[in-house]
């Protein structure tokens, strides 16, 4: 099966605030996904579920570890790579169900980079 998505180590930690202290979110995680196939992500609160997929979707930068997307390293080349997949992360009430249609759709074109005047035909398109 051709793989999609290829996950290699992956690691990032945070400092804690007023301390040097770092928590470990995501420490050597690896898998892979075949296209196709549909892949979940079950544990506790806090344990990176969250992290590791915001790193694969390019959100946030691994401190360690390759993210690959259909063979293309994210670091490498991060827009090139993410035009091959998409995800909308709605664990918390947090930003998207506070947008409009219109917002939501020119936030998710600039996190592909995108310019909103290069969307505004595209978004209104699409709200037709």
């Amino acid at each position: 099966m051709e793989t999609i998505i290829e996950v290699q180590n992956i690691g990032k930690s945070y400092k804690k605030r007023r301390s040097k202290e770092f928590v470990h979110a995501v420490s050597g995680v690896s898998f892979n996904v075949n296209r196709g196939e549909i892949l979940g992500l079950l544990g506790p609160n806090g344990a990176g579920k969250t992290t590791t997929i915001k790193m694969i979707c390019g959100l946030l930068i691994a401190d360690s570890g390759a993210i690959r997307i259909n063979g293309i390293d994210i670091k490498e080349n991060r827009l090139k790579a993410l035009r091959h997949i998409s995800a909308v992360l709605e664990g918390n009430r947090n930003l998207y169900w506070r947008l409009t249609v219109r917002e939501n759709l020119e936030y998710f074109a600039g996190n592909r980079g995108m310019s909103r005047h290069d969307t505004k035909d595209q978004v209104e398109e699409n709200l037709i």
